[in-house]
């Protein structure tokens, strides 16, 4: 089955956590995988932007590459779909539902990182209109992770050391009133009210 992790986005480190969480025994297991998985996500231009650090009227980047290079690694090497800022068409979308075929993908569905501890932006609705419906869609939230690397303020470099709790919600499949076939505006903002409805649960329940 093509498979969708749709993890909480609240700190510039959730995508090394996503890492360690999709290659742990414990999701392998669960997954029923033979090993860890090489999965695709969708992604915004200048991901590793946030790494750039600016010394006398210079931007020198932690990871050795600018970010345009990296965009260009991330798609060729690691298999991302990167969404330009500029490009507001359908078919970055279109080419991550076909790459599912292939592997896991994994989306951010609110589109940019928190800003505030246990805020859980809306999900961007017109993502659900391009999704196949025979997907099974899997929520994750990372609690305790805002505060080790905090999106605010603009070019924090500020990284503190501390623990993440990594909750994984049952799988949903979407080939039911989730996903139709034919789906319009209303049957976009229904996943997409419902996904934010289940982070949001997640990241206040102090229970696992």
């Amino acid at each position: 089955r093509r498979v969708v992790f749709f993890p909480t986005h609240q700190s510039l480190l959730d995508h090394p956590v996503m890492y360690t969480t999709l290659s742990s025994p414990q999701m392998i297991e669960a997954m029923g995988w033979d090993g860890p998985q090489p999965c695709s996500m969708l992604a915004r231009a200048g991901l590793t932007t946030p790494t750039d650090l600016k010394i006398a009227g210079r931007t020198i980047s932690l990871i050795g590459v600018d970010a345009k290079t990296a965009d260009r690694l991330l798609e060729e090497i690691a298999g991302y779909v990167i969404l330009d800022r500029s490009d507001d068409s359908a078919a970055p979308t279109a080419r991550f539902a076909k790459v599912l075929e292939e592997r896991p993908g994994v989306v951010y569905g609110a589109g940019t990182t928190s800003a505030y501890d246990l805020q859980v932006l809306p999900m961007q609705h017109a993502l659900f209109a391009y999704l196949p419906a025979d997907i099974v869609l899997v929520p994750i939230a990372m609690r305790g992770i805002h505060q080790l690397w905090p999106k605010c303020p603009a070019g924090n470099s500020n990284i503190r050391p501390g623990t993440v709790e990594v909750v994984v919600s049952p799988p949903i499949p979407g080939e039911t009133t989730l996903l139709p076939r034919k789906r319009a505006l209303r049957t976009q903002l229904e996943p997409a009210t419902l996904f934010q409805a289940i982070h949001i649960a997640q990241l206040l329940n102090p229970n696992p």
